[in-house]
């Protein structure tokens, strides 16, 4: 079973990306005479929110395992974007492309390095992916396809980009799981193999 420090540590490291990611989002606001003041408020309140909750959650000193520097970064624009997307829709709509297409950019980047592995350890005879592999995978054509096109039809857009916001944390949280998971279970079988 895996310990609450475990599942501390992931929403920890979620919490620190959604903090790193919200901060430019953040900047510009502030700094961009054409933004609405309570855009602008409403997005910086999101970042220092972002900050507590990552500061209350500190992760262990066991090493970041959530991969090349690069993704993290992906994650954490795709996590900024899911949150700025919230208050730019409804009091700064001349902006709101832009944070849209953040997302959606790091959303099916990181949907193709992700597929990439996955052929990778397909053509090494590797396991099968995970369930919260293919979980993620499909909540990024929710994410990423589904709901824009709901949103671009019509429909109430606030309740479709708080779920996306919602299912873009689920799936940034099992990452981390699956992160912090993989090392712990492979010390743990050396251990085994270690016995006499």
């Amino acid at each position: 079973m895996r310990s609450s420090s475990s599942h501390r540590n992931a929403l920890a490291r979620v919490s620190t990306n959604l903090a790193l990611g919200l901060t430019p989002f953040a900047l510009f606001a502030g700094l961009h005479s054409g933004m609405p003041a309570d855009a602008s408020l409403t997005t910086l309140l999101c970042l220092l929110a972002a900050i507590a909750i990552a500061g209350c959650l500190t992760p262990g000193t066991d090493g970041d395992h959530s991969g090349t520097p690069f993704r993290r970064l992906l994650s954490c624009l795709l996590l900024g974007s899911s949150v700025a997307a919230l208050p730019w829709h409804a009091g700064a709509q001349s902006f709101f492309p832009a944070v849209i297409g953040t997302g959606f950019v790091s959303r099916w980047w990181l949907y193709s390095l992700e597929t990439r592995d996955l052929v990778l350890a397909d053509r090494q005879r590797l396991a099968l992916p995970c369930f919260a592999t293919r979980l993620r995978r499909a909540i990024t054509w929710i994410t990423g396809a589904l709901i824009p096109i709901l949103v671009f039809s019509g429909l109430p857009p606030f309740p479709l980009l708080f779920l996306s916001f919602g299912l873009t944390v689920f799936s940034q949280w099992t990452v981390a799981e699956e992160a912090l998971w993989a090392p712990a279970s492979r010390n743990r079988t050396d251990a085994r193999h270690d016995l006499p």
